[in-house]
């Protein structure tokens, strides 16, 4: 399996509502970090110090709004979030669509092709792979199946969670496929093998199982140089900038919640805390040797926490009749009780954090929303910015679904023993950030009518992309007018000698 990097580790994380992280490295705040040079004594206190620390955070914790997941849903959403429709161009296309429809509705491939688009723009690649159970491959051998009833009842369709664990790589000597697939380990711990697929010399799709030194060979398809994978990879949406914004609003939250709700009460963690302290030593203050407590050990910012002091040993100057001096004095720090101080700073920092992550992801229009300062041409200008940062998700997203349908029908017809036909898949996807009011729809057909722009340029500014398959599924959809009846033979009329004409 390829090792993923501590960013996408973090998104992942965060987009899942783990805020803190398993070892608290997401806190943002300073902790019992232990330094080069420390005694056996001094890591010890930081240890127990550490665990109680982490005792109380847990339990004050109050996470910020989870702005990761708002940003990655948002472009999700625009992206697949309304129904695809595609079209099939093919010799016999209400066959293929007799598959394809049910298969479609019954699996809800919908929702599985926005799990792999949320993953592919949060981490940077997603992944699905249609699997065939057991039970399908020798029923299959059986010969009782239908390409329908291979495509809804016999395939199995998984968004893979952690895309990672798939790779495809190109042979360059066959120039074809082939992928390794780690399939992680049973609720037991037992690993569960690698599953390895490729396109043998003949063009036959192979499947096999390695494990434990073993190979099993699960089946032979001929899927036309298909794997039983689709893939879609680019850069992540979620930047460290994004994961760093969102973990000191977390802490900004924790400290604004118990700045009011905890206000009286004895913050041991979180103020006026005495601080971890060298060995003890020996100072001579006029001519008398005194021992005193070793000097602070100086405030150490790991991953996270916010404590401060107010224990520490400073310098006095004294002016008396031994003359001019400086005389160490001991500030004893002490635990007390605060009140609620002006939360106006934590304010402004929770927003700042909230506006840099929006602006990161082009997505400032939705901070607009409640703002009435903000006018119609700043949202306009922020939601284009949006709209074109949203076009290598919409070129995957096309990937995904032309990939994913067009494996279905290989995989479909294979099982059955027969040809699959040609065909090529041109999905369409809709996206529209806003309904265009009815003065703009209004104003493009007067613009498109007098040539003005073109019926793609107005169906863009109305978020439909694909325009050349919009315009398929509309000449699809236009009902013919019937043929016009004959003309009736006109009534003979009669002749004045007294037969008729």
């Amino acid at each position: 399996m390829r090792t993923i990097s501590t960013l996408t580790s973090a998104a992942r994380a965060m987009d899942q509502g783990e805020m803190l992280g398993s070892t608290m490295q997401f806190w943002k705040g300073r902790m019992y970090a232990p330094i080069p040079g420390d005694s056996e004594a001094t890591l010890r206190y930081k240890s127990e110090r550490r665990a109680a620390f982490v005792r109380d955070l847990q339990q004050a914790f109050v996470p910020a709004e989870n702005m990761i997941h708002g940003v990655v849903g948002n472009a999700a959403d625009h992206v697949l979030g309304s129904e695809p429709t595609w079209n099939l161009t093919a010799q016999d296309t209400k066959a293929l669509e007799a598959i394809l429809t049910p298969t479609w509705n019954d699996r809800d491939l919908h929702g599985l092709c926005q799990r792999v688009i949320r993953s592919r723009i949060r981490d940077g690649e997603g992944a699905a792979r249609l699997r065939i159970p057991a039970g399908a491959v020798l029923a299959a051998l059986k010969g009782d199946g239908t390409p329908i009833k291979a495509a809804t009842q016999w395939l199995r369709f998984e968004a893979l969670d952690e895309p990672e664990r798939l790779t495809i790589i190109e042979d360059e000597a066959t120039l074809t496929l082939k992928s390794t697939l780690d399939l992680g380990k049973t609720k037991d711990g037992e690993e569960r093998g690698i599953e390895e697929a490729f396109v043998d010399e003949k063009g036959d799709t192979v499947l096999q199982l390695r494990k434990g030194g073993a190979v099993t060979v699960l089946w032979r398809l001929p899927l036309g140089g298909r794997l039983p994978y689709v893939q879609i990879q680019g850069g992540a949406l979620v930047t460290q900038g994004m994961v760093d914004n969102q973990a000191g609003a977390n802490m900004v939250m924790t400290a604004s919640i118990n700045n009011s709700e905890l206000a009286g009460q004895i913050m041991e963690h979180f103020h006026n805390m005495q601080p971890q302290r060298g060995p003890d030593k020996t100072v001579t203050v006029d001519g008398v040797q005194t021992q005193v407590q070793g000097d602070p050990l100086p405030a150490l910012r790991g991953p996270g926490g916010e404590l401060y002091t107010n224990d520490t040993v400073a310098t006095q100057t004294v002016d008396d009749d031994k003359g001019v001096r400086d005389v160490p004095v001991i500030l004893k720090g002490s635990y007390t009780r605060h009140g609620p101080v002006d939360s106006s700073p934590l304010d402004f920092t929770l927003s700042r954090c909230e506006y840099n992550i929006y602006a990161e992801a082009k997505q400032r229009h939705y901070l607009m929303a409640d703002k009435a300062s903000a006018t119609g041409e700043a949202r306009k200008t922020a939601m284009a910015s949006f709209f074109k940062s949203l076009n290598g998700y919409r070129r995957d997203a096309v990937k995904l679904l032309r990939g994913l349908l067009e494996l279905t029908l290989a995989m479909s017809f294979a099982l059955c023993k027969q040809t699959a036909p040609e065909v090529e898949v041109e999905p369409v996807l809709t996206d529209r950030l806003v309904d265009p009011n009815p003065e703009d729809r209004a104003a493009d057909r007067e613009d498109v009518k007098a040539g003005i722009i073109s019926k793609q340029d107005a169906r863009a500014r109305q978020g439909l992309t694909n325009t050349e398959a919009v315009q398929q599924q509309i000449d699809k959809e236009v009902v013919k007018p019937p043929d016009p009846e004959p003309a009736p033979n006109p009534s003979p009329t009669p002749d004045p000698a007294g037969g008729t004409t």
